[in-house]
């Protein structure tokens, strides 16, 4: 399934937004505001005059399972939010990151410990990615400048770290994310003309180029060390 979303608008200006000044907060010196409404974090850059916003589909949504014919409602939803932020018409939206995600129940968390040890006899680098930092509940591989990186980790002991609360629906249960970053989007549109649109990758045939046929050659293909 798909799990966040990133998008861009350009041309926005302050006049544009519905109460920028009482809304928005100053990120940082480099004119950055932030902005977190109804599920949604806004970034609006002021010296380039684009806004910029972060979803998650199972929040828009308001369900775990995101499936593909649920892309419609899911736009609905989104534009609906953004109509509250901004009045001027919304745009055909550009997609700037987008991560697939997959989650695995295991039997226990010895059988979700085992799976972390049998991770960590793969290589360290795949492809031009690799792991940085070893954790005991996780395993990521990525560089500073990588368009994708792969994210493998114990769902709940990330809602639990980051969120400080215990969700129980993700007990010993096994993510397995892949993100594309703004890089990647970019070249698949200018190499091979795929549209920077969520209705493009949000199919099957994109879930199994980009995620599944990715994910089998480093978790199935790749010898272990």
């Amino acid at each position: 399934m798909l799990d966040s979303l990133n998008y861009s608008m350009l041309d926005v200006y302050p006049p544009h937004i519905i109460d920028f000044k009482k809304r928005f907060r100053r990120y940082n010196s480099n004119y950055i505001y932030t902005f977190t409404y109804k599920g949604i974090h806004f970034n609006y850059y002021l010296l380039h005059h684009t806004l910029t916003f972060s979803t998650h589909t199972q929040r828009i949504l308001s369900k775990l399972n995101v499936v593909e014919d649920d892309v419609d409602v899911y736009l609905e939803k989104l534009t609906s939010i953004i109509r509250e932020v901004v009045t001027i018409k919304i745009p055909k939206l550009n997609l700037t990151r987008c991560d697939y995600c997959i989650d695995v129940p295991t039997s226990s968390s010895e059988e979700l410990k085992e799976i972390f040890n049998l991770l960590q006899l793969h290589h360290s680098q795949f492809k031009y990615i690799r792991v940085n930092q070893i954790y005991d509940n996780s395993r990521y591989l990525c560089t500073p400048n990588s368009s994708i990186n792969i994210n493998i980790y114990d769902k709940f002991a990330q809602i639990l770290n980051t969120y400080g609360y215990e969700d129980n629906r993700f007990k010993n249960v096994l993510r397995v994310e892949l993100q594309l970053k703004k890089n990647k989007i970019q070249k698949l549109y200018h190499k091979f003309n795929v549209q920077r649109d969520v209705r493009k990758y949000w199919s099957k045939e994109m879930l199994q180029k980009l995620y599944i046929d990715y994910l089998e050659e480093y978790l199935y293909k790749r010898r272990l060390l």
